[in-house]
């Protein structure tokens, strides 16, 4: 039997077994979705000695959407802009490099009016978030917040959180539950939020645009597609 899987560490928690087991199960496919918690070395070996021969694909997930980037075999449009790939499809042995966040975050985008946008966070989904932002409203103005500079050019870097002094018409979180997750949604608490970070429970503001569940859906959703071309119908939250 195949078998399907999400890299990443630590992978304490996550939903995405879950989610892609429901799917299986409703549309009959005789494969399994696991979880995989790899350190750097384990990531490592499960990479290069080829132990993912018996899957037809995986989920990547923090820290490994920018390190699986020079195992790939090929890397769709979305992985070269973004710098980050989330979905792998395994064919004839080779990997195939797709980043989902991309799709789900500018299909969520269509039709919003957005002048300037705030995001928090510079790993894996902002550089996701920033090129779908770019791309289906090219002349919002983008401020990044984040701890360290790192290579996003198409974004305007304030540094800390406490620098910020705009108005904004889109937060878009990258970042951990932390204290400054909070603070964030203390701060912008009246503003459009898409949310990248999920738990046991949601957060609750009042404008949430994508929330963090959501969001996994709506990529998993397209990974699903890539994977067997079928394009699952849409799961209700309170299932997870």
């Amino acid at each position: 039997m195949p078998q399907l899987t999400v890299i990443g560490y630590p992978l304490e928690f996550t939903l995405s077994p879950k989610i892609h087991n429901i799917w299986l199960n409703k549309y009959k496919l005789p494969c399994k979705y696991l979880q995989s918690s790899l350190n750097d070395e384990q990531f490592l070996d499960f990479i290069e000695t080829k132990k993912f021969a018996d899957y037809l694909g995986f989920n990547v997930t923090i820290p490994y959407k920018e390190k699986i980037l020079k195992y790939l075999d090929y890397a769709s449009q979305e992985v070269i802009k973004t710098g980050a790939c989330n979905t792998v499809h395994i064919k004839n042995g080779k990997l195939y490099g797709y980043n989902t966040d991309y799709i789900a975050t500018r299909n969520k985008l269509k039709g919003i009016k957005v002048n300037n946008c705030l995001v928090v966070g510079a790993g894996g989904y902002a550089k996701a978030a920033i090129e779908a932002l770019c791309d289906e409203i090219p002349a919002c103005n983008i401020d990044l917040c984040n701890r360290s500079i790192k290579t996003i050019t198409n974004a305007n870097y304030i540094g800390n959180i406490n620098n910020v002094a705009k108005v904004y018409d889109l937060i878009i979180i990258a970042i951990p539950r932390s204290d400054t997750y909070y603070q964030i949604i203390e701060k912008f608490q009246d503003t459009k939020v898409i949310d990248a970070t999920y738990a046991h429970e949601d957060i609750l503001t009042k404008n949430v645009l994508l929330s963090g569940k959501e969001l996994l859906i709506e990529q998993a959703r397209y990974a699903f597609e890539i994977w067997f071309n079928i394009l699952p119908e849409k799961l209700d939250l309170a299932l997870l």
